[in-house]
């Protein structure tokens, strides 16, 4: 493994006297709180008026922002193919050097190749598509790492029949012949100049177990190398929901002899509610517990909401599809999915990048939480509360997705810490301007704010803390 920057391990402060609260309160009505794993946990009466915020209990790095063109290549290609320069230059200026992106999640086609994986049909218009999207990025992000995974189709099965010894039966899938079949598509894409520094073998692919992705990188050492191996960082193995992701790492990964074939644990959220599913029956606390067991970062792969709704519906339901990986699950990182169409709403047809709510409390979330250690924070049921720190500089979000306007919310910095001077509060509302509302200002308290918290609102404050 290559190990990037923001994957060494570096040593974080969790040690806090633990504290027990006895409520007789039921579970929906505790506070939004979030100890850390393997804490004891914290159970305080919800509270939506009187949030705290603790600067010396740390987590997790946030080190990795990313976002995918998996299933919407031809969207970015728009910008590209009608020539118009403004057009594709500003797509690539607002999503990878505004927004502070360190990678882009691009696909394996895998259903165009050939048996044996010698084969691939770069004619299709997916690859040809991603070719020329990448040709221009390379050289005008020459920066931005690139994570291969596989695409999934509209049928049920984006497999060939080839790679299963019994067609139909993923129990006979043929693990170090899909292996081959990925080396193929990885030297196809250093043959045009793209090197893949991630890599997921697998996408929401219920019958793989640990010991199948061993399987599959030996196939795939067959055809690259070791050395080619030895670059490349793997991610993994991304289940489509968090209740069967924490399933496969208690009851399959964890104290198994493959606990080495990846690098980063990744994993989706699609049973959180918004579909209609009750999967959700699994927290995110238990992914963290889960993950103290192995020691590795941990990335939101699919982030996706950004598309219920558009305004502060959108903003806030995408927001508040990051908050609980980020607060509870203490991932280290977070894919957005479709970023070209769903943070920057492209047109279809033209390619022309437009920039909305979404967009704009996005990239402030982004870029005020990057390279920051979480710390702990409660909030309460509607108004949701998250912090950061690096050093001296604090950053607290509010997120209000409720349709309830609370006046006189306090949040209360904790630890023997008070604002130094001024801080700057920039706010998205229903009637606020795209880019948000920012002013700066001095709080009367220097250990607390007071602030009221419209329904749907998104709120971000900047300090230094003394």
């Amino acid at each position: 493994m290559k190990t990037p920057f923001y994957l060494t391990p570096r040593i974080v402060a969790v040690g806090a006297v633990a504290m027990i609260f006895l409520v007789f309160a039921c579970e929906e009505n505790l506070r939004d709180t979030d100890p850390g794993a393997g804490e004891m946990s914290i159970s305080v009466l919800a509270s939506d008026s009187e949030l705290e915020v603790f600067p010396d209990v740390t987590y997790q790095y946030m080190d990795m922002y990313g976002t995918d063109n998996k299933l919407c290549v031809g969207s970015y290609l728009r910008a590209i193919r009608n020539g118009n320069t403004a057009f594709k230059d500003s797509l690539v200026q607002y999503l990878f050097t505004d927004i502070q992106h360190d990678v882009l999640r691009i696909p394996i086609r895998q259903w165009l190749h050939t048996e044996g994986g010698t084969t691939l049909n770069t004619m299709d218009s997916i690859y040809s598509d991603l070719d020329s999207v990448l040709t221009y990025l390379t050289v005008d992000k020459p920066g931005l790492a690139y994570f291969a995974s596989p695409a999934e189709t509209s049928t049920p099965d984006e497999y060939p029949d080839w790679l299963f010894r019994t067609p139909g039966d993923k129990t006979t899938f043929k693990h170090y012949a899909y292996g081959q079949l990925v080396g193929e598509y990885l030297n196809y894409l250093q043959s045009k100049g793209y090197n893949i520094q991630y890599l997921g073998l697998y996408n929401e692919d219920s019958f793989v177990k640990p010991q199948h992705i061993r399987y599959c990188k030996n196939g795939l050492e067959s055809v690259i190398g070791s050395a080619a191996m030895d670059q490349l960082t793997f991610v993994g193995p991304d289940r489509w929901g968090i209740y069967w992701m924490v399933d496969w790492l208690n009851n399959h990964f964890i104290g198994s002899d493959y606990m080495d074939e990846l690098d980063v644990i990744g994993t989706h959220f699609y049973d959180d509610g918004e579909e209609g599913n009750d999967n959700n029956t699994s927290s995110w606390t238990d992914f963290a517990t889960a993950m103290n067991s192995v020691n590795k970062p941990s990335w939101f792969t699919e982030s996706n909401r950004f598309n219920l709704g558009t305004g502060m519906d959108g903003l806030t339901a995408g927001l508040d599809h990051i908050w609980d990986p980020i607060k509870k699950g203490k991932v280290n990182g977070v894919i957005s999915y479709w970023g070209s169409l769903w943070i920057l709403k492209q047109n279809f047809s033209t390619g022309k990048p437009m920039r909305d709510k979404e967009y704009y409390g996005y990239k402030k979330f982004v870029n005020t939480s990057k390279g920051k250690q979480q710390v702990r924070a409660y909030g309460g049921p509607n108004v949701r509360l998250m912090a950061f720190r690096d050093g001296s500089r604090l950053v607290i979000m509010i997120l209000n997705r409720s349709t309830i306007d609370f006046e006189g919310v306090t949040i209360k910095i904790n630890d023997g810490y008070q604002i130094d001077r001024s801080l700057t509060r920039t706010r998205w509302t229903p009637g606020s301007a795209v880019e948000g509302d920012t002013t700066t200002w001095t709080p009367p308290d220097s250990t607390t704010l007071t602030q009221p918290v419209p329904a749907k609102s998104f709120i971000v404050f900047t300090m230094d803390i003394i």
